[in-house]
């Protein structure tokens, strides 16, 4: 089993854990959209993990690349591709 790491925004956890999008723009639904195929392009169908892991403020991360509040997501390859 391979484990990946990502950092992802602060405030785009609760549509990653919930599927909710109040609050977020429509560049942020763009942003995640591609995020989201990147990973199933990379990992193909995997398990993901959010964690309660709070990495504090991050100049960079995952999703947007820009300034935020960070929590690790972690993705499980359960099987090969």
């Amino acid at each position: 089993m391979n484990q990946y790491n990502y950092t992802i925004p602060e405030h785009f956890l609760n549509y990653f854990v919930n599927a909710e999008t109040e609050g977020l723009s429509e560049t942020d639904l763009i942003n995640i959209n591609t995020f989201e195929a990147l990973l199933i392009s990379t990992h193909g169908h995997c398990d993901l993990c959010y964690t309660d892991t709070e990495l504090g403020f991050k100049k960079y991360n995952d999703v947007d690349n820009l300034g935020d509040n960070c929590y690790l997501m972690v993705i499980l390859e359960l099987k090969q591709k």
